[in-house]
């Protein structure tokens, strides 16, 4: 017997839809729905010829938090640092939790100079704001723009790359990384 579908599906459809793209803990998107964005946003970079950044960051000495406080806490502040985000961005830009205590952020229509100038308010309220039971924490970000020629994986290499570059700068930092100077990260 041949089983139809109607309309009255649809809701509970759409509903497993979303949680299959959504991180449980943060309600940021997850991996799954960065690769789909991924394409799409890049596809629509090529074609009109518009910006595209991308911003990577990490909680600084998360492994240091995680060994004084319990998981619990921990879950507490990456929820947290999620909300902070959420509250600056606009309408368009997309947040994804990549892994761990690692964000993604795509930033349509925004070029490295605009994207730089986020990623440094985000730090800014990430350091500023006071989590319960541990006082302030900040964040590493690493910045960078599409460019003609990347493809999904090197955007992301690229933007890992200068997420590195903060962190090994002491953490707390902005690093910009153009795809000519792949190899020479710029601070901000």
């Amino acid at each position: 017997m041949k089983r139809v579908y109607g309309i009255e599906s649809m809701p509970r459809f759409e509903t497993l839809a979303k949680l299959a793209r959504t991180d449980v803990l943060t309600k940021a998107y997850n991996r799954m729905a960065f690769d789909d964005f991924m394409v799409k946003e890049v596809a629509a970079a090529r074609r009109y010829k518009a910006p595209l950044g991308l911003i990577a960051l990490n909680i600084d000495d998360f492994r240091t938090i995680a060994r004084q406080h319990s998981y619990l806490i921990c879950d507490e502040v990456i929820v947290e640092v999620a909300n902070i985000l959420r509250h600056r961005m606009r309408t368009s830009d997309l947040l994804f939790r990549w892994v761990g205590h690692m964000f993604v952020m795509l930033l349509p229509h925004t070029n490295m100079d605009g994207t730089k100038i986020a990623a440094d308010k985000y730090r800014q309220d990430v350091s500023e704001h006071n989590f319960p039971e541990i006082g302030r924490i900040t964040c590493s970000f690493g910045v960078i723009e599409f460019e003609e020629g990347d493809t999904e994986d090197l955007i992301i290499k690229r933007a890992e790359a200068a997420l590195a570059e903060a962190k090994k700068e002491g953490g707390n930092h902005v690093v910009t990384l153009h795809k000519a100077a792949h190899d020479t990260p710029q601070p901000v």
